[in-house]
């Protein structure tokens, strides 16, 4: 369910995808996979569709499962997890994040002078 329902999310099936990925975030999870894999999913299909809350909130719940996993001296994730997890993890970040958020960290440029302004000073 949960690769099916990134699949769907890739092709750009949204609502499927939902479907699919609700199914996956409630099946229990196992040690051959993370749990945080399809809660990023699901928090950039909830993005996709509207579903703000949502997705800031289901983005939440991934960032904590994946820290725990990646935290964990006595269970150490397969070689695979961490840069997996990171990519899901920048990529569903960078999608959520607001226009506000993305204007504040534009760079500041000095005003350039107007053609009048540098026509004045060569006049001068």
């Amino acid at each position: 369910m949960k690769s099916l329902g990134a699949i769907l999310y890739r092709a750009g099936s949204f609502q499927e995808a939902l479907e699919h990925l609700n199914i996956a975030a409630e099946s229990a999870q196992t040690e051959r996979t993370s749990a945080a894999y399809g809660w990023y999913f699901l928090a950039m299909t909830h993005h996709r569709l509207g579903h703000a809350d949502d997705a800031r909130q289901v983005l939440e719940q991934a960032n904590e499962q994946a820290d725990r996993e990646l935290n964990d001296a006595s269970s150490p994730a397969p070689w695979n997890r961490k840069p997996t997890l990171e990519l899901l993890r920048k990529e569903a970040e960078e999608l959520l994040r607001t226009d506000a958020e993305r204007l504040l960290e534009l760079p500041v440029e000095a005003p350039r002078p107007s053609a009048a302004t540098e026509q004045q000073t060569t006049d001068n």
